[in-house]
Order: C-alpha cells, then structure tokens, then sequence
C-alpha cells in the first residue's frame, strides 16, 4: 500500500479516529462490569478540548449536551491531526528534494 507524499495526512487523520471510537467502544462494552481497556487513548483526545476552553473564555458558547461536545471535540481533533500531518508532508517533501 502506498500513499505517496499525503502519507501523514492519512496516517494521522486515521489515528485520529481510532483513538476517537476506540474508548466510545470500550465504555459500550464494559457498560456497568469495569473499567474501560481503551481509557489510555483519552489524552490524545484531550487537545481539542483544551482549545474549546481556551477560546471559550473570549468567545463564550451557550450550554449544550455532552455528546455534541464530544462531537465537536472529535471535529476539531481531526481538524488538529490532518494539519499536523499536511505540515509533516510538507516539511518532509521539502527536505526530502533537497537530500536526492
């Protein structure tokens, strides 16, 4: 399988939504017998919930339910994780062309 020169875009774009559904499935699985196998994944979620309180204190949003912050956080941690890795891909193709 290849992916060219977008290889961390994907990558990371995927890792972003394994590391969302994987603890979701975890708390369906252990509903009321123990605790979650995946919580280890919880802070790589976390980024996109420091940045909803960082802007939350200049630009103040109205109270809504937990799961559509859940959905937002998830939004904005893909958004997060595809710009990381555009920048991987970019900085790699650039030094990549120099070294050949």
């Amino acid at each position: 399988m290849k992916f060219g020169k977008y290889k961390f875009r994907i990558l990371l774009s995927l890792l972003c939504v394994l590391v969302s559904v994987l603890p979701v499935v975890g708390i369906i699985i252990t509903i009321a017998e123990g605790p979650n196998p995946f919580g280890f994944l919880l802070p790589l979620s976390e980024p996109a919930f420091y940045l909803l309180d960082g802007l939350d204190r200049f630009l103040p949003v109205p109270n809504v339910g937990g799961w559509s912050v859940v959905v937002l956080g998830f939004a904005i941690n893909l958004l997060l994780y595809f710009l990381f890795g555009y920048l991987m891909d970019y900085i790699v193709n650039c030094f990549g062309r120099r070294l050949n």
